[in-house]
């Protein structure tokens, strides 16, 4: 295998090599780019680490879908490629990395509809920004009107958690496992390009 780095280095880097280097980059950058992302939006949860200092808001949940996800995080499982949106009663569209205090705080039909206009522009900036391959929701009845409408910025299909919170909990876990193994594959191709030569 030829060691592009030393060659370059060196100032040796033949025609040829520069011609095998560059398809490579091109490969390589095609797949980066191709990496397919994927979206993971939840509600908030009633249980919370009642600590009075500010945390990461996937450290204050500590309601069964951030079991499962902090469980997935820990063992290294959590896809890379996976962006996770939370729908909170209160602060409305979040992520897993940014800081709030502990609440009580229902997400009521009402209290969706209120926060729908500010998490519907957050979810429409976010889409725009990314390629998603697909969109997993998984919210109760009461939040889902604050996203409602959402689908139209999207050209990805969408799937929906059904049934009883077991159930939804079981689909989701599911399909963070199935993304985990196609994220997994895709790194695998790319490492066997960047071989091949």
């Amino acid at each position: 295998m030829i060691n592009y780095l030393e060659c370059y280095t060196c100032n040796t880097l033949t025609f040829k090599d520069m011609a095998i280097l560059a398809t490579n980059i091109y490969k390589v950058s095609y797949m980066v780019k191709d990496m397919s992302q994927y979206l993971l939006i939840i509600g908030c949860s009633q249980k919370k680490d009642p600590s009075q200092t500010l945390m990461k808001a996937l450290n204050r949940y500590n309601g069964v879908n951030f079991k499962v996800i902090k469980k997935f995080k820990r063992e290294r499982k959590l896809p890379e490629n996976l962006d996770i949106v939370i729908i909170s009663a209160k602060y409305g569209f979040l992520k897993l990395d940014e800081y709030i205090d502990d609440y009580d705080l229902r997400m009521t039909k009402k209290r969706a509809q209120e926060l729908h206009p500010a998490i519907l522009n957050e979810l429409e900036e976010l889409i725009s920004n990314n390629t998603y391959k697909e969109i997993f929701i998984n919210l109760g009845k009461d939040y889902l009107p604050a996203i409602e409408g959402f689908e139209k910025y999207v050209t990805c299909p969408v799937l929906y958690a059904q049934g009883r919170i077991g159930e939804k909990l079981r689909d989701m876990k599911k399909w963070i496992i199935r993304i985990s193994l196609l994220s997994d594959d895709q790194k695998t191709l790319t490492d066997l390009v960047l071989q091949s030569e």
